[in-house]
């Protein structure tokens, strides 16, 4: 007996929709951060963008590295892929790329 409850079946994340969501939050925090910046002054400001990265990063996790990325079950340890995700969220316009790559390379050669 699971634990857990099955999902329903999620449409598979290709590295074309990747790269769109991607894009995608790129833009929202770049025209969201400067709109902010109008809004906003001083603190709130910088605070406002920060929140917003945190969100873009916590939306590339959610969208595309849970229908790209399956885990393999013997390194599916809380350590390896909270450290996995943790990278990903924080540093998410550097991380996502380098992903999208190894996924190609690892797809097309």
């Amino acid at each position: 007996m699971a634990d857990v409850a099955p999902r329903a079946e999620q449409p598979k994340m290709t590295i074309g929709k990747a790269w769109g969501v991607y894009f995608a939050c790129i833009v929202g925090v770049v025209l969201l951060g400067f709109l902010g910046a109008a809004l906003f002054h001083g603190g709130a400001g910088l605070l406002f963008l920060i929140i917003l990265y945190l969100v873009a990063g916590f939306i590339m996790n959610r969208l595309v590295l849970r229908g790209l990325v399956a885990w393999h079950p013997v390194y599916n340890t809380v350590e390896n892929v909270s450290t996995g995700k943790l990278g990903m969220l924080l540093v998410w316009p550097v991380r996502y790329p380098v992903l999208f790559f190894k996924l190609l390379v690892v797809k097309h050669l």
